[in-house]
């Protein structure tokens, strides 16, 4: 009987664990997630940021060098 008990008792502390653990682990996943789509965030307005700069300079370029061959 208490062998029984002992072993109801580990069942259920065995499942709290279990449930915590992967509590746990998809809050660390969704952590993990957010920081990553923040890091992707920054980097596609950087590179956004980039091709204005390189269009613009293209323009510049397209533009006074077409004046200096006239």
């Amino acid at each position: 009987m208490l062998k029984c008990a002992v072993r109801t008792i580990f069942l259920h502390f065995q499942q709290k664990i279990i449930f915590l653990s992967t509590v746990f682990f998809q809050n660390l996943v969704l952590h993990l997630l957010i920081h990553l789509k923040k890091i992707l965030q920054a980097f596609y307005c950087s590179m956004e940021e980039t091709i204005v700069v390189c269009r613009k300079l293209l323009w510049c370029v397209g533009t006074f060098g077409g004046s200096m061959e006239a």
